[in-house]
């Protein structure tokens, strides 16, 4: 957000936007969905259903495999992201994500845990927190809002939704 005031206080604004998990919510403020207040308190309100719902311990791995390479992935950790034809993110818990990750070593297979504030988002390991998240996002008011076509969604599927919710940063 200080970024984008920078720039935007020189007359640079950015033609197209993305951003990924919890960049969606620097999107919305970029966008002109939310200002500042509305994207820090949605932001604190899926982050508090987090440690509030007492998840399991969970970690995030960033890996050199494909998207369809997911079905060789250990029990207990899940596709998380795709990231490009020879990257994916996975989640899961510690300790599958460890002997995912040597056994990718061993293999001569790129793969590096990642700090993700001990939750392994993108996972089933979120669920337990998903309707606080509900709760906390729809107790906040804010307005839905339709997301302009410079920003390209990462956890949509495709654009025909533009619409921007709580539920958008659930998902």
């Amino acid at each position: 957000i200080a970024l984008v005031e920078l720039l935007a206080s020189i007359d640079i604004a950015p033609q197209q936007i993305f951003g990924h998990s919890l960049g969606e919510f620097s999107c919305a403020y970029v966008d002109g969905c939310y200002n500042i207040e509305e994207t820090l308190l949605n932001s604190w309100a899926i982050l508090k259903a987090c440690v509030d719902s007492n998840l399991p311990p969970g970690v995030m791995a960033s890996v050199g495999l494909s998207w369809e390479d997911n079905e060789t992935l250990w029990e207990g950790t899940f596709p998380a992201c795709h990231n490009a034809t020879d990257n994916m993110t996975v989640a899961g818990s510690p300790a599958s994500i460890k002997e995912l990750l040597e056994h990718l070593k061993e293999t001569g297979i790129f793969a590096r845990q990642i700090n993700s504030l001990g939750f392994a988002f993108h996972s089933d390991l979120m669920k337990p927190a998903e309707a606080q998240m509900l709760e906390n996002v729809r107790g906040l008011n804010l307005p839905t809002k339709t997301r302009s076509p410079k920003w390209i969604s990462t956890s949509q599927s495709s654009d025909e939704n533009n619409l921007l919710s709580g539920s958008y940063f659930v998902n």
